[in-house]
């Protein structure tokens, strides 16, 4: 995806490895062991127990080692056993927003964490809100699912831009498709006075990308004139 940014850093494999007190859960979990994670759970491990910064066995499994190994089944065993969905990570993150901010992130395991209760912000905070990230790297199944239980569409980040902005710069048709959907503002304008429009734009002479940031620009311009009609209609 072009122009990706995410609001929290990714923690990488060698710093990982630098945690001396993971318990043999959480290593399970961070590697991808499935059948360890079950004898474990099974011997009466704390899915609840936390390393000295506040990692539990549930962040170590959204924030996976390998990502070639599916983390979905570790992360569905450690809520099974009681892992709380809406526990606090570090960085005083939601497992959710973990779920949106890795490295080696998994969509599946954020629909699931969905399902399993977890708690979908339903206003704007500081920094990049969830339906951003999303946006930015997830799926659109996710992006969906967050907005669909009411996630805002319209939060602005730290520079003022939205979703529809990170969506439009990267020229991605459908994320703009739903974010229209779910009334983001074509017209809303981020920190330096830019609307989405305003930044569809690439020097990629492919015809196929060329083509992607002409619908987008087609989407965005159809959205607002259909605002600004609306807008002038008179009151009843």
């Amino acid at each position: 995806m072009l122009g990706l940014f995410l609001a929290f850093p990714a923690m990488h494999a060698s710093e990982r490895d630098k945690k001396p007190d993971l318990t043999p859960l959480m290593s399970a979990a961070a590697n991808g062991d499935l059948e360890a994670v079950h004898q474990l759970i099974a011997k009466g491990a704390d899915v609840h127990q936390r390393t000295r910064k506040g990692e539990t066995a549930l962040y170590e499994a959204i924030d996976r080692r390998n990502p070639d190994k599916d983390n979905l089944p570790i992360v569905e065993a450690l809520l099974t056993a009681g892992a709380n969905a809406n526990e606090v990570e570090v960085f005083d993150t939601s497992a959710l927003v973990v779920s949106l901010t890795r490295e080696y992130g998994n969509p599946e395991v954020t629909l699931l964490l969905i399902r399993s209760g977890a708690r979908v912000p339903l206003s704007c905070g500081d920094g990049d809100s969830v339906v951003a990230l999303a946006t930015m790297s997830s799926s659109i199944e996710v992006l969906q699912a967050l907005l669909g239980v009411g996630a805002p569409a319209n939060c602005a980040g730290v520079h003022g831009q939205t979703a529809l902005h990170w969506a439009a710069l990267n020229a991605e048709v459908q994320r703009v498709e739903v974010l229209l959907e779910y009334g983001a503002n074509p017209s809303q304008r981020d920190s330096e006075g830019r609307t989405p429009l305003d930044v569809v734009m690439t020097t990629n002479p492919d015809p196929i990308i060329q083509g992607l940031f002409e619908k987008t620009r087609e989407l965005l311009i159809a959205a607002a004139q259909k605002a600004a009609d609306a807008e002038s209609l008179p009151a009843r």
